[in-house]
């Protein structure tokens, strides 16, 4: 912790994502004196500094050693990014593990772009507090207790439970890609120390048949027949964006063989689930298009990312001419609520139990924690929930 004892809070919303995607968020600010220059981009991937400070941080042979620097650096909440603030001391050791941080990251191609940037910006505190705390030169030195202490750390300062198990998730997913990692992380039950469960709300987030309708018209329009799947495979099936797209034609020719697909989600969790006709056709035509071997939504001069960033896009240009209800927006991912919430009137109708029935639509969706599941299920009420069974 800083010498001054002083942890500055996130202060308003500086910029949107994209806005700040746009203005190379990893420059660095403030007026630079001399040979300063802004940052080279996101490969750079420069700290963000408070002071004047001569050079480029990222060159900076940690002279400094010793003097107070705040650092700003940046977290996402309720989908906008915030700064926060936090005075560095030992700078040059923070400087040397961001910059094996960003070794790491250059190479990382794994999760959307915001999910990297949510990680990379989670570690990078990480890198401050151990640096500070720990005098820690290697991020392959890191073990449980500069764990333990950091979630000790961001309690004492009001984190919660989701802030604190994400920042987890993102250095455990650093650490995995390290060549040669001096100790295993220990998991979150392992750590000994007690964090809250996570806290879901429940938004409806589901796309009326209106709207989807509408949605497939515009792609339709556009000629795109593999948004025509993505869209169909997260209605009908549940399927999450990335595992739409990570579907090639052997993944395609074993579902219609099957009617069902089968998918790799998130922890590596494999789930099977029925398809009814509308996803099969949409399959058979994208398999014509598509070379044998290949990927049924990915042009092959095209990054998996960049693909599924267009489809998103896509969406976000047409949704406020179809949308009906006006919040929250129309979101790729509202499809896999609108699955669930069908999902589970259908079973219900059927004369399942209400228990069976949130079992079922849980494993469908590749969850296993009831709370997660009601998420999807927030367009039917609690009172229509309990009524039914």
């Amino acid at each position: 912790m800083p010498s001054d004892g002083r942890v500055y809070p996130h202060t308003a919303l500086v910029l949107t994502w994209f806005q700040l995607k746009k203005r190379q968020r990893f420059a660095v600010h403030g007026s630079l004196p001399g040979n300063a220059s802004a940052a080279r981009g996101s490969e750079a991937i420069a700290p963000r500094l408070q002071e004047d400070f001569p050079g480029d941080p990222a060159e900076t042979d940690g002279s400094a050693k010793g003097r107070t620097v705040p650092i700003r650096t940046t977290y996402e909440r309720k989908g906008a990014l915030y700064y926060m603030t936090r005075s560095i001391q030992n700078k040059g050791l923070y400087l040397a593990l961001v910059s094996q941080l960003n070794k790491l990251a250059r190479h990382n191609r794994q999760g959307s772009f915001r999910t990297k940037d949510r990680y990379y910006e989670a570690c990078k505190r990480f890198c401050g507090y151990l640096a500070d705390e720990y005098h820690l030169q290697k991020l392959s030195n890191i073990s449980g207790k500069h764990l333990v202490g950091y979630v000790l750390y961001l309690q004492e300062h009001g984190k919660s439970a989701s802030t604190i198990k994400t920042d987890l998730a993102a250095i455990r997913f650093f650490h995995d890609k390290m060549s040669n990692p001096k100790y295993a992380l220990p998991t979150n039950s392992e750590l000994g120390v007690e964090l809250e469960r996570r806290r879901f709300g429940g938004v409806d987030r589901t796309w009326s048949t209106e709207e989807f309708n509408h949605m497939l018209g515009k792609a339709l329009a556009a000629e795109r027949w593999d948004y025509i799947l993505a869209l169909y495979l997260a209605r009908y099936a549940g399927l999450r964006i990335h595992e739409c797209f990570r579907m090639d034609t052997a993944a395609a020719e074993q579902a219609l063989r099957e009617q069902a697909v089968t998918v790799k989600g998130k922890g590596g969790k494999i789930r099977t689930v029925p398809i009814n006709e509308q996803i099969a056709i949409a399959l058979r035509r994208q398999l014509v298009r598509t070379p044998r071997g290949h990927k049924l939504l990915v042009p092959d001069d095209m990054p998996t990312d960049q693909a599924i960033h267009r489809l998103q896009l896509f969406i976000a240009a047409h949704r406020s001419s179809i949308q009906v209800k006006s919040d929250p927006p129309l979101t790729f991912h509202g499809l896999r609520h609108t699955f669930a919430a069908e999902k589970y009137e259908e079973l219900m109708d059927k004369g399942m139990g209400a228990l069976d029935a949130h079992f079922t639509v849980s494993r469908l969706l590749g969850h296993e924690r009831a709370d997660v599941t009601n998420v999807y299920l927030a367009s039917l009420s609690a009172k229509d929930m309990k009524d039914k069974h």
